[in-house]
């Protein structure tokens, strides 16, 4: 639907090190254009309308930050609205 959701959305972050690497050490998220990083421990729930941007990386143990990801995120949960109109007086 033209990439818009109709109701919330559930964000599932997944992070692994490359092979021989030193393991993830965590994986941050921010939803307010990285001004504040919160460490990811479960799905995120996205419920506001409109357009969400989220930001996410992860730290290995060795120091090492992944390069920064965004997702755009779009809702809109309100229904489309009909009005009909008669015009009474066309003769019709």
């Amino acid at each position: 639907m033209n990439n818009w959701f109709t109701s919330n959305v559930q964000v599932v972050l997944t992070a692994t090190d490359n092979p021989g690497g030193s393991g993830v050490f965590k994986t941050e998220y921010s939803l307010d254009g990285g001004n504040t990083w919160t460490t990811y421990t479960g799905s995120i729930l996205i419920t506001q309308e409109g357009t969400t941007r989220l930001r996410y990386r992860s730290i290995d143990r060795a120091g090492n930050n992944e390069s920064l990801n965004k997702l755009m995120i779009k809702i809109d949960k309100t229904p489309p609205e009909v009005k009909i109109y008669f015009n009474k007086g066309n003769g019709a």
